[in-house]
Order: C-alpha cells, then structure tokens, then sequence
C-alpha cells in the first residue's frame, strides 16, 4: 500500500488527503482490529515523514524493508535466546 502512494509522486495537497484517510482507517479499526489499523497507521507516519523531509519514494521503501528486515531478526532473536541459553546451560 506504502509503495503504491509513494509511486504516484502526489502534490502536498494530495499527500494530506491521503493522510486524512489513513488516519480515518486507523481511528475506525484501532478499537476492535489492531492488524488492520497498522495498515493505515504506517503508511500514515511514513508519508508525513516525506512532507518535513522530501525523500525520493526508493530510498524510503528500501530504507523501511531493511529496517523490517533487522526488526523481524531482532524479534525472532528475542524468542529464541531463553531455549538457547537454556540448551548451553544443560551441557
């Protein structure tokens, strides 16, 4: 979704409406549907990002998709680390 607004190169005008719906989206499905909501809510903070510090649409989706990258390795990290320890503690 992120990638589809930062490709169509909108005015600043344009930018604001699309943040407007994103925060609408993110306000309706915050309560009942967090999933849901971070799909509006992430293109939201992204694109507000470009309107204090213009960035070319490649370099923030490759900068976003490494940051994810090192997150979902953080992550998987974190829930692995307690059975490792546990295994080189037995030994």
């Amino acid at each position: 979704m992120l990638a589809g607004i930062l490709l169509l190169n909108l005015e600043p005008w344009q930018t604001v409406l699309v943040m407007a719906l994103c925060r609408f989206g993110a306000e309706v499905f915050i309560a009942r549907q967090y999933l849901l909501a971070q799909v509006f809510v992430t293109p939201l903070a992204l694109i507000s990002t470009l309107l204090v510090a213009p960035a070319s649409p490649t370099s923030l989706l490759r900068d976003r998709i490494i940051e994810t990258v090192i997150g979902a390795a953080v992550g998987i990290g974190v829930v692995l680390a307690p059975v490792l320890w546990r295994r080189v503690r037995r030994m």
